[in-house]
């Protein structure tokens, strides 16, 4: 009855881990078996669940009497009339060479080998035998170490599949037992220098005594941390690249740099985390020095990380990791009265041709307030010292090549006019407009109180002002730019009207939908807008906090 009861609640469990995204059918499985007791429970158990499988047995070499599992593997495989596909490596060799510790070297070997076996014999699946005890002992060593996901063994990872992992040894061995089954024992299980079998020989027990519910206590907490971690890395990946890290809560700040880190090929330790992320708020720069030559920049919620090569190498200093001050390329600019220009990176001596007179490029970066570790990666168009372009947001021209605009500016100081025209007949004040290949086709400001209807706030007015004279409810290319964050009336209309781009000033902690309440941009819509934010804000917030100071003075609020 046993092994009826444990067949059903595989089968059970491999079709709900099929059926997970992505799904996958299991016409044919490849089961990892070493010879030990899980492992032939395993195999046992799966001619039960009726299933079509192979088995793939790697000798790792380590032991002297490790072929002899092999032949124990193959002699049952034989019996059973089930195809085997094994091999021996030199598990130690190939530790010293690529320099891993044993342990790392034999489970990586180990998939490498499932996973091409699995690919020559067209398995849908690999399963391993990995059990309740397992999982209790990964969580364990996970919290031991000072991880923060502390989630054990998953029960997916892409095509392998753990179906034993809710089942306990003690199980699998009276499953055994019962019909007489035979298995193999790993010699090497009982030698406690390895850090799971210390965990297993001398921690567990003592565990155990004390608290007998240990195992399922600690797999059930990896369960657990496992569907949060999940939810909060989904949670994560939403936050977008404009979004400032200092408002959101710690637990998003701390993943949000881990990813980071990670992206530049650093180790997330704890104590960069929290260091980082102490100074998100910092208003002015303020550098972290990180592991392998890597710096942190952090100003106003926005993480720049750097890799910093010697200070003697003047070419590819810095190597861009993560954006915050975004590069341009030269896009539709006429060079041709400097036929001997090239795109570099900047160089000693450079100098730049301004309105107001000829400049070191150097000093104009420090007037920017690009970081140090930053500048050395600006794309730059010059004819001998003599820089043309400079690849910044906006860009920076020589007077001969034109002068630089930012239209988006432009458009807002027009929406400020629009906000005090607002402010002046007692409305809310914000204004906005809209652009269309970089001309202005809308303008409408708050008319709420004046026409008694909370609907007709500055973004609803421009829409409807743009689409009347472009004739299309759809505005796909065209950028929305407005004094003031949007509330979530407003975000829904950029929606709906396919707003390509949204451009504001000031947030608005009381009614924001775009970062100052929530973000309702990372719900998965039917359309994604690009965002700029912190144009001119403080005359917009400034502006905002005038009409406000003055309602409640004359007590109309």
């Amino acid at each position: 009855m046993q092994g009826v009861k444990l067949a059903d609640q595989i089968k059970t469990k491999l079709e709900e881990l099929a059926n997970q995204k992505p799904k996958i059918g299991l016409v044919a499985v490849l089961l990892a078996v070493s010879g030990g007791r899980d492992s032939m429970a395993l195999l046992y158990l799966m001619l039960e669940v009726g299933i079509p499988f192979s088995v793939a047995h790697l000798d790792h070499g380590i032991r002297e009497d490790s072929s002899l599992d092999a032949d124990f593997v193959c002699e049952t495989c034989l019996k059973l009339e089930v195809q085997l596909f094994s091999e021996r490596v030199n598990i130690l060799e190939i530790a010293v060479k690529r320099g891993w510790s044993l342990e790392e070297a034999a489970r990586k070997i180990r998939y490498e080998f499932l996973t091409r076996i699995a690919k020559e014999t067209n398995s849908s699946a690999i399963l391993t035998a990995h059990h309740l005890e397992d999982n209790a002992e990964t969580v364990l060593m996970q919290l031991l170490r000072g991880t923060a996901r502390a989630t054990g063994i998953p029960l997916r990872r892409g095509l392998i599949l753990r179906p034993l992992l809710e089942i306990s040894k003690f199980e699998l061995e009276q499953y055994l037992l019962e019909r007489g089954l035979t298995w193999r024992e790993d010699s090497s299980n009982t030698d406690p220098t390895y850090t799971r079998n210390w965990i297993r020989l001398e921690v567990m027990p003592k565990l155990l005594e004390r608290f007998p519910k240990t195992a399922e206590s600690l797999a059930r907490y990896g369960t657990l941390a496992r569907d949060e971690d999940a939810f909060l890395e989904e949670m994560t990946a939403k936050i977008p690249t404009w979004a400032n890290l200092a408002l959101e809560p710690k637990v998003l700040q701390r993943r949000q740099i881990r990813r980071q880190l990670e992206n530049a090929g650093l180790n997330a330790a704890f104590a960069h985390l929290e260091e980082i992320r102490s100074k998100l708020e910092n208003p002015v720069v303020t550098r972290v020095s990180l592991p392998k030559d890597h710096v942190g920049v952090v100003q106003n919620g926005k993480l720049e990380v750097l890799k910093v090569a010697n200070s003697d190498v003047r070419t590819d200093l810095v190597t861009r990791v993560n954006l915050v001050f975004t590069p341009t390329e030269p896009r539709n600019l006429d060079f041709s009265r400097f036929p001997n220009a090239i795109q570099r990176t900047r160089a000693a001596g450079d100098k730049i041709q301004l309105s107001g007179g000829t400049r070191k490029l150097s000093d104009v970066l420090i007037d920017k307030k690009i970081p140090r570790e930053t500048r050395d990666s600006i794309s730059v168009v010059a004819q001998g010292s003599q820089v043309l372009y400079v690849g910044l947001e906006p860009p920076i021209l020589d007077v001969r090549i034109g002068v630089t605009r930012d239209i988006e500016i432009d458009a807002m100081k027009h929406a400020l006019g629009l906000a005090q025209e607002a402010f002046e007949a007692g409305e809310v004040p914000v204004g906005a407009v809209i652009l269309y290949r970089g001309e202005v086709v809308g303008v409408g400001r708050n008319r709420s109180f004046a026409l008694s209807d909370m609907t007709r706030h500055a973004e609803l007015e421009v829409i409807r002002n743009a689409s009347q004279k472009l004739e299309t409810p759809y505005l796909t290319e065209c950028t929305l730019v407005v004094t003031l964050e949007p509330c979530l009336m407003c975000l829904g209309a950029i929606l709906e009207a396919r707003v390509k781009r949204v451009v504001f000033g000031a947030n608005s902690s009381k009614n924001g939908a775009m970062g100052g309440v929530m973000d309702a941009t990372r719900a998965a819509w039917s359309h994604r807008i690009e965002v700029r934010t912190g144009v001119l804000e403080k005359q917009s917030s400034a502006l905002v906090s005038r009409f406000f100071t003055q309602t409640r003075a004359s007590k109309k609020v």
